[in-house]
């Protein structure tokens, strides 16, 4: 899968993305964040000469809020896995206190980087999910399940159908047909959500004007520091 590295101009679609396409830009810092966490705490026992429990690695997690249709018809719904520049030294069976205080570590790590932008994401996230009671957007749902049914899948809402997904994935089985009539259904109640969110984020920036401007003074310095420190770069997937 491509990725790039290349940080938008305007950090605040890292936080408040507003469509699908743009949650590429929130899924790389949050899936930095993670690997930040994960390197801090692999330097950690490195330094050590102790060993780590087997854990999942950073990967890119789309948001079912803000579906990326394009990417989804094309890739799928499975979770894709960032890039990391070292080698993770895991191994199963009990950890030693060392390795915990290095795990700790780690989750202090992405915790602290977290601080800085999860507030605001939060609450950017709440406001988008509330847009599922408007009347425009309940109209576009009601062809959901129909438009499903055309294409062979019984799922009546969007969890029964990442419930399939997940099934597949689990059993090692292909999801392209779910993932392209997904992004085909999904269609028109993308084309009712876009200009409400358009509308929504432009009331969201003008009423949290003081905490962006502070996240565009302080992410990017934070990032680059911890690129500096820790080896890890921020990369963003791409279409």
């Amino acid at each position: 899968m491509p990725i790039t590295y290349a940080m938008p101009e305007d950090i605040t679609v890292l936080v408040l993305p507003s469509t699908g396409a743009e949650t590429r830009w929130s899924q790389g810092l949050d899936a930095f964040a993670q690997a930040v966490g994960d390197a801090s705490a692999h330097a950690c026992a490195q330094a050590h000469r102790t060993a780590l429990p087997d854990s999942p690695p950073p990967a890119y997690i789309r948001r079912a809020e803000l579906p990326d249709l394009a990417f989804i018809r094309r890739h799928g719904f499975g979770a894709v896995l960032a890039p990391l520049p070292y080698p993770r030294d895991t191994r199963r069976g009990s950890v030693s206190p060392a390795g915990q205080r290095c795990l700790r570590q780690g989750e202090g790590a992405t915790r602290d980087l977290r601080s800085v932008y999860v507030e605001t994401q939060a609450a950017w996230m709440r406001e988008l999910a509330e847009l599922r009671t408007a009347p425009t957007v309940r109209e576009a749902y009601r062809g959901f399940a129909p438009c499903l049914a055309r294409h062979g899948i019984a799922a009546t809402d969007e969890s029964g159908l990442f419930a399939l997904a997940d099934r597949r994935l689990a059993a090692d089985q292909t999801d392209a047909d779910l993932a392209g009539a997904y992004a085909t259904c999904m269609a028109p109640i993308e084309a009712a959500r876009a200009p409400l969110r358009t509308r929504q984020r432009d009331r969201f920036i003008a009423a949290h004007r003081a905490q962006l401007q502070e996240l565009r003074r302080n992410l990017p310095a934070r990032v680059h520091r911890l690129e500096a420190d820790l080896g890890v770069r921020l990369s963003f997937p791409a279409a």
